[in-house]
């Protein structure tokens, strides 16, 4: 019966294939992408990296519209989020860009001087799931310090020894393209703009004295790294047995 109603009327046949693309396009957009993580096996524990080293965290720590992988301004791999999310890695001190790459979009952070013993902070924000934001969280505003204080509320992640470097390499696709696309996007911005998508060497230095002591989760672990190693067109990937990674 519905059949021939359907057949017989046209428009009600368009109407009701435009609903059915609309529902599909919704459950694909609310799945967007494969995550590449697990969950960690431990908390990582936030206090003082090793001797020589520095940390990053990365956080999502809101809702996300899909996956969101982490690379850096060689396309090193470091690892991926979702929602309410996050996780860590060690790296050596330096300069970095680092690129949160999701469905055919990418979005840039620069940290000018990360020294050894420094901790930078990142994160993600999706308010609309169209309007993805990737920017610093390393400041002592108040804002800053109550994100960091409620790290601890979200899925902490570690990559997944199981996942091959294809697929995360085909998770991510044109990761060139998608870097070059943010750094233009970054040129174009206004210097506040760009404020907020910079991890300030100043608020590094004092973001420990700010929190009074270490953020977020207090039990120890081994966080996934690597070091920038991999040109962006042969970006590396976590397949190690130690869930490292390498480092939108």
């Amino acid at each position: 019966m519905s059949e021939h109603h359907l057949a017989t009327h046209p428009g009600a046949r368009r109407r009701s294939l435009a609903l059915i693309a609309l529902v599909a396009l919704a459950a694909g957009c609310a799945t967007a992408g494969t995550l590449h993580m697990r969950a960690a096996r431990a908390l990582p524990a936030l206090d003082a990296p090793p001797a020589g080293r520095a940390r990053v965290v990365f956080a999502m720590p809101g809702r996300s519209r899909g996956v969101v992988g982490i690379v850096d301004q060689r396309g090193t791999f470091y690892g991926e989020l979702d929602s309410e999310s996050a996780f860590a890695v060690e790296v050596e001190p330096g300069a970095y860009r680092f690129y949160a790459i999701r469905d055919r979009n990418g979005a840039a952070v620069d940290v000018p001087r990360l020294e050894a013993g420094q901790t930078a902070y990142v994160e993600g924000v999706d308010p609309r799931f169209t309007s993805f934001v990737f920017r610093s969280l390393t400041g002592c505003d108040e804002a800053a310090r109550a994100a960091r204080r409620g790290l601890d509320r979200l899925r902490w992640l570690e990559p997944d020894p199981s996942a091959s470097h294809e697929a995360v390499i085909a998770s991510l696709g044109d990761i060139p393209r998608r870097i070059d696309e943010a750094d233009r996007d970054l040129r174009a911005m206004t210097p506040a703009e760009r404020r907020l998508r910079t991890v300030d060497p100043e608020s590094l230095a004092a973001v420990a004295a700010c929190d009074g002591g270490a953020s977020g989760p207090a039990t120890s672990s081994e966080p996934a790294s690597s070091e920038p190693s991999a040109p962006a067109s042969e970006p590396s990937a976590a397949t190690t047995s130690e869930g490292g990674a390498s480092g939108g």
